[in-house]
């Protein structure tokens, strides 16, 4: 939990024959760190207030362009403030401040979604992971890993009620609805360790179980589909090929496609956690942050999957945001 990643964008363009017309849309995934003083006195210090950054990152998102992003880390209750003061509904009509399951005297998931499409109520499999529903169906669908570990710390993935969310979007860039899921998962603490490794693998088992539920593997049923956050697994790992890799069951049996690994040179790993980025006394330099793609047809796409400069993720005053 107390790390930040840079983040990854995806552009993706349809160019099949039948798509022709379709007009590309951009997806964000991004690791804010708003944590609260609790933790930001212990390993983190911007030197400015939550708020003005979650304001500032907000700009920077809205005057990108992106139609969808999904933000981690948004603990703190004024960096959701501020993050929402500027992306408003007259923009954003989805707008997902805030998701938890409840656990007493944790903090929240983190998780945030805001996006330029509206939501498509959702066929309410589940009452109990329902966040928000209507008599339509369900909007926004939540899950809370039930597995987790502080790897030795006091305080750490086990005070917050991490999971995974899923919320339905009126895709307006290909005409057919987005299934777009959203997590942060189980961080490593100094190092990988048995133990948070071992809570990993049993939230990715969550993730896999949630996704059997609300869109069972298989049945695209005509939709477009992203799975997207801070997984914190290291790209190229043993850990990688076995949860997100081509022989993994998220891209065999679901699916979903690390688009990173196969539409970019090898020689640019794509790190979003580095000492350039982060706020961190960390040297390691690790791509942890994905966006993955499972595409409704068969039909071509042209994917530009990017991480987001440094340089411009800072303010006028060059301060990191």
């Amino acid at each position: 939990m107390l790390r930040r990643s840079l983040s990854i964008a995806l552009l993706v363009l349809g160019v099949g024959a039948a798509e022709a017309s379709a007009a590309p849309y951009k997806i964000l995934s991004y690791n804010v760190q708003g944590l609260p003083q609790l933790v930001t006195g212990i390993e983190y210090d911007y030197g400015r207030s939550n708020e003005a950054r979650g304001k500032d990152i907000g700009i920077r998102v809205r005057s990108a362009g992106y139609d969808v992003a999904a933000f981690n880390e948004v603990f703190a209750d004024s960096m959701r403030e501020g993050l929402l003061s500027e992306l408003p509904a007259s923009v954003f009509p989805t707008r997902i401040p805030q998701l938890d399951g409840g656990t007493a005297g944790a903090q929240d998931s983190g998780l945030m979604l805001v996006s330029r499409f509206k939501t498509i109520p959702m066929p309410n499999v589940q009452p109990s992971e329902c966040a928000s529903s209507s008599p339509a169906g369900c909007s926004v669908a939540f899950h809370e890993f039930q597995a987790c570990s502080n790897g030795g710390k006091a305080f750490a993935d086990c005070n917050a009620e991490k999971g995974i969310g899923l919320v339905r979007l009126a895709n307006t860039a290909t005409g057919r609805p987005l299934d777009v899921l959203f997590t942060h998962m189980q961080a490593d603490y100094g190092g990988a360790n048995a133990a948070t490794r071992a809570a990993r693998a049993k939230q990715f088992d969550e993730v896999r179980a949630f996704m059997d539920r609300w869109l069972p593997r298989g049945q695209a049923g005509g939709r477009d589909a992203v799975f997207m956050g801070d997984l914190n697994v290291i790209h190229g790992n043993d850990e990688w090929a076995q949860q997100l890799g081509t022989n993994s069951a998220l891209d065999n049996d679901f699916g979903f496609r690390d688009l990173w690994s196969y539409e970019h040179s090898a020689s640019d790993r794509g790190h979003t956690y580095e000492p350039r980025n982060i706020r961190s006394n960390s040297n390691s330099r690790e791509k942890l942050d994905y966006v993955l793609l499972r595409r409704a047809t068969a039909a071509p796409a042209c994917v530009h999957h990017q991480r987001m400069p440094w340089k411009l993720m800072r303010d006028s005053t060059r301060a990191d945001l």
